[in-house]
């Protein structure tokens, strides 16, 4: 799906940083210092931390993106052979995401590794900040693979 569409319909724009809210959870995808696991890339469950907790859509392909945290400039989210973390540095393919509507859950989304095919969740219970997980969704658990990217 292109960007432009959630530009229309979300406020998305790859100009502006988006907050990356899971459904089930209530957590924001943060890279942050505190967390010290993954390169702090985690499901943060406290309050709203500005830059860490946005991040830019940057377009690569028509369908692929890479997402770049605001705050630090040089980290996105990759899928490493199964783990999600940030990373800072040189392109590799497990950098790239697809964006999908989530079917049934109007205005989510769900963000597929481009690289192993998997999608991102949120495995942790609602208020304990955690690491990410990727892979197939799973029936009843929809709503841990389903995201609001919020402007």
């Amino acid at each position: 799906m292109a960007l432009s569409e959630f530009s229309v319909t979300g406020g998305l724009s790859a100009a502006l940083p988006a907050m990356i809210q899971n459904v089930c959870t209530g957590h924001h995808i943060a890279r942050s210092g505190d967390w010290s696991y993954d390169n702090g890339l985690c499901a943060y469950a406290g309050d709203v931390i500005g830059g860490p907790t946005r991040w830019f859509f940057l377009q690569y392909q028509e369908n692929y993106f890479k997402i770049r945290n605001q705050k630090y400039d040089n980290w996105v989210i990759a899928n490493s052979g199964g783990e999600i973390l940030a990373h800072n540095g040189s392109d590799y393919p497990d950098q790239y995401w697809s964006i999908e509507r989530a079917p049934g859950r109007p205005g989510a989304v769900r963000l597929l590794n481009r690289m192993y095919g998997v999608y991102l969740y949120d495995p942790n219970p609602p208020g304990r900040t955690g690491a990410l997980g990727a892979g197939p969704v799973k029936a009843g658990e929809e709503a841990r693979w389903d995201w609001r990217l919020l402007g």
